[in-house]
């Protein structure tokens, strides 16, 4: 039986403004830094082995500020990644409704993808692989930090749901989801958890 936590980052300033901002490399604010701290009593209990994050500094800095001292082998994993918006980064919604192109998305999400950018489709067979390399190691403890998409897919796989069941899930910043994890079953032992206060 191993232990695998799944800690989305903390709130950024792209989250605020409500746009699309899968790939773009942005900082956490105050209050995503402060998300990410309140973690870090929790897992310097835990002392997980082996530390998974995507490439982007959200995720990074998240899991940095959370970890603190503890020491944990630490892999950056690019399937981790948000999913791409491509020509979409940076955009509301809102000024993308009159685009033919946009509507076509919302309409076929599963397989159309935005301009230069990524399908459901695609993001899901990635996320897909990294699960499946997860199965096979064997660290007791282990901490994934990355996105919402991704996360809603982990959480997908781990209860045995197809992939386009992901959107059933929501992970909120500044908590903790843990799974229990044999050979055979995942058994999720908490979402969203908020960590006991001390103080």
């Amino acid at each position: 039986m191993k232990s695998i936590y799944l800690v989305r980052h903390g709130e950024t300033e792209l989250n605020l403004k409500k746009v699309y901002y899968g790939r773009i490399d942005c900082s956490l604010t105050e209050k995503g830094i402060s998300q990410a701290k309140s973690l870090q009593p929790f897992f310097s209990r835990v002392e997980p082995l082996l530390v998974y994050t995507s490439p982007l500094l959200r995720a990074i800095h998240t899991a940095d500020l959370l970890l603190g001292e503890t020491k944990a082998a630490r892999l950056t994993d690019e399937r981790l990644n948000e999913l791409s918006f491509g020509a979409w980064e940076g955009k509301h919604y809102e000024s993308l409704k009159g685009d033919p192109l946009y509507q076509k998305w919302c309409e076929d999400w599963r397989h159309q993808s935005p301009p230069a950018g990524e399908s459901f489709a695609d993001m899901a067979k990635r996320t897909r692989s990294f699960f499946d390399a997860l199965q096979k190691r064997e660290e007791e403890t282990i901490l994934i930090v990355s996105h919402h998409a991704v996360l809603q897919q982990l959480m997908a796989y781990f209860l045995e749901e197809p992939a386009d069941h992901c959107w059933h899930y929501a992970f909120s910043q500044g908590t903790y989801s843990e799974f229990s994890v044999s050979a055979d079953f995942a058994v999720l032992k908490g979402h969203n958890v908020v960590p006991f206060s001390e103080n």
